[in-house]
C-alpha cells in the first residue's frame, strides 16, 4: 500500500468513526480496527489540518460550529447545533476528551 492509499484509508476510517458516532475503542473494536493504530493516525490527521478555521458541515448543511485552532483556540456554537457532531469532532482532535451527553 503506497503512503497515499494508506493516508486515504485511515482519513476514511476516522471520518467513518466519526459519523458514527461511537467511541474510538467501540467503533475500532466493531470494526476489527487496532485501536493504537487508529488513535495514532487520528491525532497525526488532526495534527496536519491545525492551525486554520475550521467550518464543519453535516451533508450539505452547516453543522453550526465553527472551531479556530492555534495560539488562542476556541469553538463557536448556533443554537440548534449539532451535539454529535461536536462530541465527534473533539474526539478527533483530542482522544482523552471525555464528552457529556
Amino acid at each position: 500500500m503506497t503512503r497515499a492509499e494508506r493516508t486515504r484509508y485511515w482519513t476514511d476510517s476516522v471520518e467513518r468513526q466519526a459519523a458514527s458516532g461511537m467511541s474510538g475503542r467501540a467503533w475500532c473494536r466493531e470494526n476489527e480496527v487496532n485501536l493504537d493504530r487508529f488513535y495514532s493516525w487520528r491525532r497525526k490527521l488532526a495534527a496536519s489540518s491545525a492551525g486554520g478555521f475550521i467550518k464543519l458541515r453535516t451533508g450539505s448543511e452547516e453543522a453550526g460550529i465553527r472551531i479556530r485552532l492555534g495560539a488562542e483556540p476556541s469553538i463557536e456554537v448556533d443554537r440548534g447545533f449539532d451535539p454529535a457532531t461536536l462530541r465527534a469532532v473533539l474526539a478527533a482532535l483530542h482522544p482523552a476528551v471525555v464528552c457529556l451527553a
